[in-house]
């Protein structure tokens, strides 16, 4: 039985085993299932948390109301959140803990791709609350100078409903 493989972005065909086949087709099937389920599950708590804030899109929301969005997925999250000051906050508008590590949280509510100074001000944040990781989230995506400083920092960066805040926190 031949078997059509795509890794790294090439293709190959390999002559397989029929019952080795039979399982890699069946475990293929697992992993997609499990996948789909938890990426519904995730897009779940992202509708209610927004539905919960007024509004059915980000962009809808005050940039109060999408710290308080941004928080409040966090809490779902199992992380115990904190919001600081609205202004003066020293880069962070959310301070948040979960298992011992204390997280810094830099939202922006942007039409517009955050940039370096986003990465900049979480990054700062870390020293001035104490935290061990920094991260930004934002609603249009990050520029190509944000992502390179944000790989250099270690400040996680996130969309919110894009990706998986377990998966991208490192938790």
């Amino acid at each position: 039985m031949g078997v059509l493989l795509i890794l790294g972005g090439g293709f190959y065909f390999a002559h397989l085993h029929p019952d080795l086949a039979g399982g890699l087709a069946a475990g293929a099937v697992l992993l997609g299932i499990m996948v789909w389920n938890a990426n519904r599950r995730r897009s779940a708590a992202y509708r209610a948390a927004l539905l919960e804030c007024g509004a059915r899109d980000p962009m809808k929301l005050s940039p109060v109301e999408f710290e308080l969005f941004c928080g409040m997925l966090l809490a779902g999250r199992g992380w115990s959140v904190q919001a600081t000051r609205t202004t003066g906050d020293y880069g962070a508008d959310i301070v948040a803990e979960r298992d011992g590590v204390r997280l810094v949280v830099q939202c922006k509510r942007w039409s517009n791709a955050a940039g370096v100074a986003a990465v900049q001000e979480a990054h700062a944040a870390i020293a001035f609350y104490g935290a061990h990781r920094a991260a930004v989230m934002a609603t249009s995506g990050f520029t190509r100078a944000a992502e390179a400083l944000a790989g250099t920092t270690g400040t996680a960066l996130i969309v919110p409903g894009q990706h998986d805040l377990d998966r991208v926190l490192g938790q």
